[in-house]
C-alpha cells in the first residue's frame, strides 16, 4: 500500500483505534490513559462504553502503516503536551512535530506552507532557540531542539 494512502487511513480513523487495538490483545485487563483535559476524558469514557477490538484487517493496516513510519524516521509524539509548558518561546511542539511528521512520511510530498501561514512567524520551528527545556519533560525522549533545527532547515526557514 502507499505511503500516502496509508498516512490518509491512519488521519481518518476515529478517535480511540489505539485502545480499540488493545483490546484486541487477549489477556490486556487494565488500559491507562493519559488524558491533558475533559474533553479527552469524556472521548475515552466513550469509547470504553462497548468493547470493539480490531478485527485482523485493521491490525494488519495498522502494523503496515507503523513499520512505514518506522522507516520513514517519524517522531514518536504523542502529543501529551508537556513540553509545552516548559517552551520558553511558547511553541506549539506537538503540532510542528505533527507537521514534521507528515513532512517526513510523504517524502516531502506534503507541504506545511499552509500550516505555517496561519501561525506567526515567531511560532515556526526556526523560533526554537535550542535551549532544551522541553526535552527535558518530553516521555518519548524526543530531541526537540534537533528536530525543529532539522524541519526549519528542511523547508526554507534556515
Amino acid at each position: 500500500m502507499d505511503m500516502t494512502v496509508l498516512y490518509k487511513c491512519v488521519r481518518v480513523l476515529k478517535s480511540g483505534t489505539h485502545f480499540r487495538y488493545l483490546q484486541s490483545i487477549p489477556g490486556i485487563l487494565s488500559i491507562l490513559s493519559g488524558m491533558s483535559n475533559e474533553a479527552q476524558m469524556k472521548d475515552n469514557l466513550k469509547t470504553f462504553q462497548t468493547e470493539e477490538p480490531l478485527n485482523d484487517s485493521q491490525k494488519n493496516a495498522l502494523y503496515e502503516l507503523a513499520e512505514k513510519m518506522l522507516n520513514a524516521k517519524t517522531e514518536p509524539c504523542t502529543a501529551c503536551r508537556y513540553c509545552t509548558g516548559h517552551c520558553p518561546m511558547e511553541l506549539d511542539i506537538p503540532k510542528i512535530i505533527a507537521m514534521y511528521n507528515q513532512h517526513v512520511f510523504t517524502g516531502g510530498g506534503w507541504e506545511p506552507g499552509m500550516g505555517f501561514a496561519a501561525m506567526p512567524e515567531n511560532k515556526w520551528p526556526s523560533a526554537c532557540i535550542g535551549c532544551g527545556a522541553c526535552q527535558s519533560v518530553c516521555p518519548q525522549s524526543i530531541k526537540i531542539p534537533e528536530i525543529m533545527d532539522k524541519f526549519a532547515k528542511m523547508i526554507g526557514q534556515k
